[in-house]
């Protein structure tokens, strides 16, 4: 197994550094890579002393230590940014939160409408009579339904559909929203397609 040890600049050429080189084995093969260790010194000499130290720490077993022939590094060019205290850039976000109206209740109870709704959800579930279907409907002033009926045409109903429809108002529930305002589900029955 391959485990080297080795000086070299990274990216930039500006500082020396210790990189290790293993071998990593996985279930689809083997692959070699190298990791940075820790940044030694801009002097030659001096990373070599604190390469080798380190080395004597995590050295594992059949591990190297290659030290190569010294070289120039690029020049570090310190503008005292460093020891200024940086204020961190908070940006705003400019995007208005878009704000639907609230579903108010529709009708009285028992009275008959004419709707024109898109389906938002349709889903089955079991009940106490067996399969039902729930489908969940929304109307072009933000309006709230929903609906348990059997009705044939209903089973065929898929997200994003638009319903044409007579139906009778069975009740209203209301819930809250995360702003916690008061918003209201109307409950629908006896629904008959119109189209």
């Amino acid at each position: 197994m391959k485990s080297i040890y080795s000086i070299n600049s990274g990216e930039g050429n500006k500082m020396f550094c210790l990189y290790h080189t293993f071998d990593d084995y996985r279930s689809y093969g083997v692959f070699e890579k190298t990791h940075h260790v820790a940044n030694l010194s801009t002097n030659f000499k001096k990373a070599v002393t604190k390469a080798k130290n380190l080395f004597k720490e995590i050295k594992g077993q059949n591990s190297k230590l290659i030290i190569g022939n010294e070289w120039e590094l690029n020049e570090i060019k310190r503008d005292g940014t460093a020891d200024k205290k940086v204020k961190p850039i908070i940006e705003e976000t400019t995007e208005p939160k878009i704000q639907y109206p609230l579903s108010e209740k529709v009708a009285n109870i028992g009275e008959i409408k004419k709707f024109t709704l898109g389906v938002t959800d349709s889903f089955t579930f079991d009940g106490r009579f067996g399969k039902c279907l729930c489908t969940k409907f929304i109307d072009a002033d933000h309006d709230i339904f929903i609906s348990f009926s059997q009705a044939k045409f209903m089973w065929t109903l898929n997200v994003g559909d638009t319903v044409y429809c007579t139906a009778e108002i069975k009740g209203h529930k209301q819930e809250y929203d995360e702003d916690m305002n008061v918003i209201y589900e109307t409950h629908l029955t006896k629904i008959k397609g119109v189209n």
